[in-house]
């Protein structure tokens, strides 16, 4: 092994002098159940239609009456999440790095559109 701890100090222990260090992992879109009675309702046919919906594409229709009109993925997709899922793995010198990150609540809006559940506790 090429890792030696410094002089008296605990090979599971961060250095105090060390700043924090990150990993984000993230996932690609989760896509949502699809709805087959809500694009029946909406006229969308079985088919390559129905499929382009299922990959969150908008497709066109050709209605009874001549006219056409938009279907949009949302209309025939329950759940999903557009950003995927994100897991973050933070290894920080001292309790008062994660105080500060969790004061800058702004920093992780972006995921909380999702219903993601946030850790319960005091950090």
């Amino acid at each position: 092994s090429n890792y030696s701890p410094a002089k008296n100090q605990h090979p599971n222990t961060t250095n105090k002098n060390q700043g924090p260090i990150s990993y984000l992992f993230t996932s690609p879109r989760i896509p949502g159940k699809f709805l087959p009675e809500k694009a029946s309702e909406l006229g969308v046919p079985p088919g390559p239609l129905r499929a382009a919906l299922k990959n969150n594409k908008t497709v066109s229709i050709t209605c009874r009456d001549g006219t056409t009109k938009s279907v949009y993925p949302h209309q025939v997709l329950s759940g999903g999440c557009d950003q995927g899922v994100a897991i973050a793995v933070l290894c920080v010198p001292d309790l008062g790095v994660l105080k500060r990150l969790n004061a800058l609540t702004h920093a992780l809006s972006p995921f909380k559109s999702c219903n993601i559940r946030q850790p319960s506790g005091d950090i």
